[in-house]
C-alpha cells in the first residue's frame, strides 16, 4: 500500500497543490520531500505521544509542512454517534 499512496501521489503532483497524508510511516519521508520540492504543501495526520505509543516517525513530522495530531484533534475526526 505504500508503494501504491507514494506512485499516486507523484502522478497527482502537477494537478494538486496540497497533500494530506494519513501516516506516520518514516518511509514517506522521501515522498513529502519531492513533493514540496515541486511546490505542494503537505500536511501529514497521525498520532503523536512523548510515550511508547507515539505513530509517527521524527523526521516525517518534521518535514512535513504541518503536522496534526490525532489525539490533539479527535474531536474534528471522530465520527458521531446518533441517538435512535
Amino acid at each position: 500500500m505504500d508503494v501504491e499512496i507514494a506512485v499516486k501521489a507523484i502522478l497527482l503532483s502537477d494537478r494538486i497543490t496540497d497533500l494530506v497524508l494519513f501516516s506516520g510511516d518514516g518511509d514517506f519521508t522521501c515522498l513529502v520531500e519531492e513533493l514540496q520540492r515541486k511546490g505542494i504543501v503537505v500536511t501529514v495526520v497521525s498520532h503523536f505521544s512523548r510515550g511508547d505509543d507515539c505513530q509517527i516517525s521524527d523526521d516525517l513530522r518534521r518535514q512535513s509542512n504541518s503536522f496534526m495530531d490525532l489525539k490533539r484533534h479527535r474531536d474534528l475526526f471522530e465520527l458521531k454517534r446518533r441517538e435512535k
